[in-house]
C-alpha cells in the first residue's frame, strides 16, 4: 500500500502559506502538476495504490489550466471542503478571477462522445492505474455547469464520465470500461440534462431531457440552484449535490480508471466536476458481507484528551483493533478495546493536528474517520 492517507500535510502547508485563503472564499491553486492532484490529495491510500497517471494522454508531471485544486469549500457553503477540479476551461474563472490568456489545446474523448451522442470539445481527462487491496472502489464527487439554468434539456448537453474498466467489468466504453458517474439508484449518467432544476429552459425542449432521463423532473431533488450566485461566490450557475461513485471489483486486482469531462456541441460555456480530497478508497466487503456495518461516530471533535465511539460493529466479538495515524502516515497509537455499544479511545499526549483513526476487527479494516487534537 502507498499511502495510509491522503497527504493532509500538503493540503495545511497550501492553506497556511497561500496569502488568498484569507478570505471566506472558495480558493483555486492551479499550480500543482495532475500527478500531485491524484496522488496527493484525491488519493486517500486506504487499499488503494495508484501508478502510471496521465493527462490528455500525455505525462501527467506538467501543469494545466484545465486542472485544479479547490479548498475553502465549506466556507462558500459547499458541502466539500477540498479537492481536485476537472474543467473544461480555465479553472482561474471558477471563483470570478479573470484568467490570462493562454493558448489550451481542444482535446476530444470518444467516450464522452459516444455517451452524449454530440460532438465534444475541450475535454479534460485524467487515466491512471490501480492496484485494489479491497472488494470495492469507492470516491465522492459533484457536477457543476454554466449551462445551467439558460441551456436546460438543449443541444448543449455538457457530458462526463468516471469509467473503470479491468477484471469482471463488462461495459460499453472503451477497454469495456462501466461509466460509474450516474444518478443514485440508477443507471442514468450525470449530466446537464437528466440533473437539473427539473425546468426547460425553453418550452418544447423538454424532451431532450425526457429522453436523456425519463425521471428528470423528480431528479431535479439532487440540483442546488446557483443562478444568481445566492448559494456562493462560484462562477457555476448550477451544480449537484455530493455523489458517491461505488463500483465492486476483484480483490487484489488491477484496473484503469479514466476520468474525463468535455463541452458537448460547443465550447462557450464550461463544466466542471470536483473529487473530493482523500475519498478515493478501497473498501472490504469479504468476510463482513452478512454484517450489520454502520458509520464510525466520534465525538467530541475536534478534540483534546479522548474520543468516545458508538456501536462501532454490532456482529463483532471480541476485541476491536483501533489505530492512530498522523499526517505522514506513520502509527502514533493502538488499542485493543472490548466490543461495547460505547468505546472510549484515549488522545492524551498526542500532538496536536489532523490524524485518522482505524477500527478494524480480525485484521480488516471496519471503517475509518478523520479527527483533529487542539
Amino acid at each position: 500500500m502507498k499511502k495510509f492517507i491522503p497527504n493532509f500535510a500538503i493540503v495545511l502547508a497550501i492553506l497556511v502559506l497561500n496569502p488568498n485563503n484569507s478570505g471566506a472564499q472558495i480558493q483555486i491553486n492551479d499550480s500543482l502538476t495532475a500527478e500531485a492532484l491524484v496522488d496527493d490529495f484525491f488519493n486517500s491510500g486506504v487499499l488503494v495504490s495508484i501508478s502510471n497517471v496521465t493527462f490528455n494522454g500525455a505525462s501527467a508531471d506538467s501543469i494545466s489550466p484545465r486542472l485544479a485544486l479547490f479548498t475553502n469549500g465549506n466556507s462558500d457553503s459547499l458541502n466539500m471542503d477540498s479537492g481536485l477540479i476537472m474543467y473544461t476551461g480555465s479553472t482561474e474563472r471558477i471563483a470570478g478571477v479573470p484568467p490570462d490568456w493562454i493558448p489550451i489545446a481542444n482535446y476530444q474523448d470518444s467516450d464522452i462522445q459516444t455517451m452524449t451522442g454530440m460532438p465534444v470539445n475541450d475535454c479534460a481527462v485524467i487515466e491512471f492505474d490501480v492496484l485494489v487491496e479491497a472488494d470495492a472502489l469507492a470516491f465522492n464527487y459533484f457536477f457543476a455547469s454554466a449551462e445551467y439554468a439558460s441551456f436546460t434539456c438543449s443541444t448543449f448537453n455538457d457530458g462526463f464520465g468516471l469509467f473503470i474498466s479491468g477484471p469482471g467489468l463488462e461495459g460499453p466504453f472503451t477497454n469495456n470500461a462501466v461509466n460509474i458517474a450516474t444518478i443514485p439508484n440508477s443507471t442514468t449518467p450525470v449530466a446537464i440534462n437528466t440533473v437539473n432544476s427539473g425546468v426547460s429552459s425553453y418550452p418544447g425542449n423538454e424532451a431532450n431531457c425526457e429522453s436523456a432521463n425519463p425521471n428528470w423532473i423528480e431528479d431535479s431533488q439532487y440540483f442546488i440552484q446557483n443562478s444568481g450566485n445566492e448559494v456562493n461566490d462560484l462562477l457555476f450557475t448550477g451544480y449537484t449535490e455530493n455523489f458517491e461513485a461505488y463500483m465492486e471489483v476483484v480483490n487484489g486486482e488491477t484496473y484503469h480508471i479514466k476520468f474525463a469531462i468535455c463541452d458537448a456541441s460547443d465550447g462557450a460555456l464550461d463544466s466542471g466536476v470536483f473529487l473530493e480530497t482523500g475519498s478515493f478508497e478501497g473498501r472490504l466487503l469479504s468476510g463482513l458481507r452478512d454484517m450489520e456495518r454502520k458509520a464510525l461516530y466520534i465525538y467530541p471533535n475536534p478534540t483534546t484528551h479522548f474520543l468516545n465511539l458508538e456501536n462501532v460493529c454490532t456482529e463483532c466479538s471480541g476485541n476491536i483493533q483501533f489505530q492512530i495515524i498522523d499526517i505522514q502516515g506513520r502509527i502514533v497509537a493502538e488499542y485493543q478495546k472490548p466490543n461495547t455499544d460505547q468505546i472510549r479511545i484515549s488522545t492524551s499526549g498526542i500532538e496536536k493536528g489532523i490524524y485518522i483513526l482505524n477500527a478494524m476487527y480480525n485484521n480488516q479494516l471496519l471503517a475509518y474517520k478523520k479527527f483533529v487534537v487542539e
